[in-house]
C-alpha cells in the first residue's frame, strides 16, 4: 500500500464504515503485456507523483475528506491515451471496467502540455494544469498490477532477509 497520511486512512476507514465501494486507483489497472519495465517504472512514477496512483475511484459520488478521487469527465481526447499503455484489472465488476476505461481514455500521452490538461508521456515526464514535472527515475513499478506487486514484496522480503542477516552478523 502507498503512504497514506492519518487522516486518509481515517477517511477510507469511514468509507468502508458507511459500505461504500471504492478501490485505489492503481488496484484498478494493470499495464498492457507489450509496455516496457522501463516504461512501466516512470508511467507509474509519474502517476504516484501526481497524486493519481492511489486517488479513489468509484461509481458513486463519494464524501471525502483528506483524500482525492478520480472521475471521468466525458471528455473526448485524441490521440494516444494511458488507455494505450494500461488497461483495467478484468477482476473489477463491469461497471468499474467502463469507469477505469473511460479515466484511462482522458489523460493524454503526449511529450507536450496541452491546454492545461493532465498529460504524461512515457519517459515520465507530465503536466497537470500549471504543473510541470519530470518523475524520479529510480522508482520503480510496485503497485500497478499484480506483476508488479509480487515482485515488490519479493524486493521487501530480500530486503529484510539482509538487514536480518547484517545484524546477525554483528
Amino acid at each position: 500500500i502507498p503512504k497514506r497520511t492519518q487522516e486518509t486512512l481515517k477517511n477510507r476507514q469511514s468509507l468502508v464504515e458507511q459500505k461504500e465501494i471504492f478501490y485505489s486507483f492503481y488496484e484498478t489497472v494493470d499495464f498492457l503485456e507489450q509496455i516496457p519495465i522501463e516504461e512501466r517504472h516512470r508511467i507509474e512514477a509519474a502517476l504516484a507523483e501526481m497524486g493519481l496512483l492511489d486517488a479513489l475511484v468509484s461509481v458513486t459520488e463519494l464524501s471525502i475528506q483528506s483524500d482525492r478521487c478520480l472521475k471521468s469527465t466525458g471528455a473526448i481526447v485524441l490521440g494516444e491515451t494511458l488507455a494505450d499503455y494500461l488497461q483495467p484489472e478484468t477482476l473489477l465488476p463491469p461497471e468499474y471496467q467502463k469507469l477505469v476505461m473511460e479515466i484511462l481514455q482522458e489523460i493524454q500521452i503526449t511529450p507536450e502540455p496541452f491546454d492545461g490538461r493532465l498529460t504524461i508521456d512515457p519517459a515520465g515526464r507530465y503536466t497537470l494544469a500549471v504543473l510541470r514535472g519530470d518523475a524520479q527515475s529510480s522508482y520503480q513499478a510496485s503497485y500497478i498490477g499484480k506483476r508488479s506487486r509480487e515482485e515488490y514484496r519479493e524486493r521487501k522480503i530480500s530486503e529484510l532477509d539482509q538487514l536480518i542477516a547484517s545484524v546477525e552478523e554483528q
